[in-house]
């Protein structure tokens, strides 16, 4: 790949003044700042991420653990490394055998050296309040007893002898397998990141084979410790903030989706509200909350209350100036909510959610009383 700049009122395309990264120790640092860089961490469950985290047999160069379990290990490497060809990969996998030795205590004891403090607090601080450390603390013990990793190699240009073992891997494999290539640029003050992910198709296979996919789904069901109350009270669903009025930074949801259920102490409440409205981006700041409220539109309107009443609550989990996706909601009562007649229990020890998960509206009109009898119902009703 080659790029040529050309800022306005030039004439000519040029080189850009610099095309590299200075060292690896620069693509940790961008992988610890932008997680969501990293194939399956960009949409997924707020992550806590580690550098240099320590192994008997080494220090993997960044470690993600996400709210659910998930662990991811990975490995900077530049393309004038010798060690970027076929090593790189033997090094991963290394990492990989002696972590699945690790049990939990130990794995957490290392996070929170890594962390200067608590691996669940840590979690727990961009859960926003919405964690269960027990569930956590179950799905992380299994996927270290199973081997079961994230491996990604990030590199600043990918040879053809990496990517097609990588892609190699995935197929014949049931560990995901990622090359991330990340490409810098910089030129006058102005920075260029280009990234292209290796491996994300077969990964993508494998995932929908452990957990199905639930195709045409309308219902979302969100990790809820203290979202459901505040529903109840409010009827509206705030998700955690962010610094930024860009779309794409809130927290990813399937579109055309018709209600959102609650998840919490192992059940699926059973309220079910209706989607009312969707805003993506809104700031909380006063400003906002009266130009909202003086809208004519009644959601408008509503949404503005939302913001005045969080500004004047002392005890408000909001942060003045940030952005918050919200959802407006039919009450517990009203009769567009669907009303189960009892709870969806979950009995597995681990959470059947710490983040979010997608269902059908006609599966859970069949009154299913587990998530089990939930899974049967999906496939029944359309999903695959």
């Amino acid at each position: 790949m080659r790029v040529l700049v050309k800022r306005s009122g030039e004439t000519r395309f040029a080189a850009p003044e610099i095309s590299s990264y200075g060292d690896e120790a620069q693509l940790q640092g961008l992988i610890k700042e932008t997680p969501d860089l990293l194939p399956g961490v960009d949409g997924g469950p707020p992550v806590v991420v580690m550098r240099e985290f320590p192994l008997s047999i080494g220090r993997v160069d960044v470690v993600v653990v996400d709210l659910e379990g998930g662990i991811s290990l990975c490995e900077c490497k530049l393309r004038t490394n010798p060690q970027a060809r076929r090593e790189v990969i033997g090094q991963l996998v290394s990492y990989a055998g002696a972590l699945s030795k690790m049990r939990y205590e130990d794995f957490a004891q290392r996070a929170s050296d890594r962390l200067r403090g608590s691996l669940s607090d840590a979690l727990a601080a961009v859960a926003e309040g919405e964690f269960d450390s027990d569930a956590f603390r179950s799905a992380l013990a299994s996927n270290l007893a199973a081997g079961r990793f994230r491996l990604v190699i990030v590199i600043d240009e990918i040879s053809d002898e990496l990517r097609d073992a990588v892609l190699y891997l995935n197929d014949q494999t049931e560990t995901e397998f990622f090359a991330l290539e990340l490409s810098y640029l910089r030129d006058d003050g102005l920075e260029i990141l280009v990234s292209a992910v290796y491996g994300q198709e077969a990964v993508e296979r494998k995932t929908r084979l452990r957990r199905p996919r639930v195709e045409g789904a309308d219902t979302v069901i969100v990790a809820a410790g203290q979202a459901y109350d505040e529903y109840t009270r409010r009827n509206a669903y705030i998700c955690q903030p962010t610094s930024t009025p860009q779309p794409e930074k809130t927290r990813t949801f399937r579109q055309d989706l018709r209600r959102l259920g609650f998840y919490r102490k192992k059940q699926i409440e059973p309220k079910i509200p209706k989607i009312v409205k969707r805003y993506d981006s809104v700031p909380f700041t006063a400003e906002e909350a009266a130009k909202r409220s003086a809208e004519d539109d009644p959601d408008d309107s509503r949404l503005g209350r939302i913001i005045s009443d969080d500004l004047a609550d002392p005890n408000t989990r909001r942060t003045r100036g940030s952005y918050y996706q919200v959802f407006l909601l039919t009450a517990p009562g009203d009769p567009a909510t669907l009303s189960l007649d009892q709870p969806i229990s979950h009995q597995a020890p681990f959470a059947w959610t710490q983040h979010q998960r997608y269902t059908l509206e006609a599966a859970l009109e069949t009154q299913p009383a587990s998530t089990e009898a939930l899974a049967a119902a999906e496939t029944t009703a359309g999903g695959s």
